[in-house]
């Protein structure tokens, strides 16, 4: 038979945060238990600060540099193959700055991206206890730059695994992170400017949903937002859902999409959301009116019972097997019974 093995395998993501108010928030650290490799940041001269752990840059209009990290190899037994790369930071729609490999397009507000100032990803090879430094060409624009690029170096160890000789095998890709701050004037903070782009109705996971894409026009990260989102039908004040969101953060000139969770009995109409936010100092009040059509309406009703019927056939199954058990039990009871009574003392 021929074997199977998933593609991506499980991936194990570390990223290591350094929580703060003004810098990014990924940074090496001693790998744990599992990983075989680790990478460490090489500063620069224009580095603003070597205790940070990340690379904080301050950089001028029309520079040509390098940035530099260590990858080492910590097994003693296997070569690995760690393919390091250049990336953008995004924001999760959890309300968290995201440093690994999305897919996402560049924000339209977005004067550049940390991808598009490096030069492409590279792939070393290191044998057991071997370590290499990986160096990265970065141009910064004539024009300069307009606040914060943000970003990391990213490693994630591509090495496949030894055939197991098993018909499933599960794979475990290790990853890791340095975040990257690029800016001509790294002290400074831009007051920061939140939009909603779209709202709209979806589907999240079989669930109704809401989605509110909310947007940092500010080429400036922050944290420690606070946001409520409210869904009325237009023209009510009456609340028909509600998110809220503690403590979240942005990566500067990107967007998220707000997830409402709504129910099956979202009818066609029209409907406004408010969105109230605090971010920086910044108290921002947004407000959106849009319209729920028949078909969206009736793919939203359709969504549940796709999950309804699902949980069903688990708790169908689970019940089968109870049952299963208790019939096994009891017979098992009934025959440990006829043997007892067989051996049981008499009595007079």
């Amino acid at each position: 038979m021929k074997k199977m093995r998933r593609p991506n395998g499980l991936l194990l993501l570390l990223l290591f945060i350094l929580l703060g108010t003004g810098g990014p928030i990924v940074q090496a650290a001693a790998p744990p238990a599992g990983a075989e490799f680790y990478i460490a940041p090489i500063y620069p001269r224009n580095q603003t600060n070597l205790k940070l752990g990340y690379f904080a840059l301050k950089v001028t209009p029309g520079q040509s540099a390098t940035l530099s990290v260590q990858v080492q190899n910590i097994s003693k037994t296997s070569t690995r193959t760690i393919r390091v790369s250049p990336t953008p930071a995004t924001t999760s729609s959890s309300a968290e700055i995201n440093y690994t490999p999305t897919g996402k397009p560049k924000d339209p507000t977005a004067q550049y991206t940390l991808n598009q100032l490096f030069s492409r990803p590279a792939t070393v090879t290191l044998k057991p206890g071997e370590g290499k430094v990986v160096t990265f060409q970065y141009i910064i624009p004539k024009d300069g730059l307009t606040g914060q690029i943000l970003g990391s170096i990213y490693a994630l160890d591509e090495t496949r695994a030894a055939d197991s000789g098993t018909q499933f095998a599960l794979q475990n890709h290790f990853a890791m992170a340095i975040g990257v701050l690029l800016a001509q004037d790294p002290a400074a903070q831009q007051p920061v400017t939140l939009t909603l782009r779209t709202v709209k109705p979806g589907i999240t996971n079989h669930v109704p949903t809401i989605l509110a894409n909310v947007e940092n026009q500010t080429a400036q990260l922050f944290r420690g937002m606070t946001a409520t989102a409210t869904v009325t039908r237009s023209g009510s004040d009456r609340v028909l859902y509600t998110k809220k969101i503690i403590n979240g953060a942005m990566a500067p000139n990107s967007n998220f999409d707000l997830t409402i969770p709504a129910d099956t009995h979202l009818t066609p109409g029209p409907y406004t959301l408010i969105l109230t936010a605090s971010a920086m100092g910044q108290v921002f009040h947004l407000r959106r009116n849009f319209t729920v059509s028949a078909a969206a309406a009736q793919q939203l009703t359709v969504a549940q019972p796709a999950r309804t019927n699902a949980w069903a056939a688990w708790l169908t199954a689970i019940a089968a097997i109870l049952g299963a058990m208790i019939i096994f039990w009891i017979g098992l009871l009934a025959r440990n019974r006829k043997g007892s009574d067989h051996y049981a003392p008499k009595h007079g």
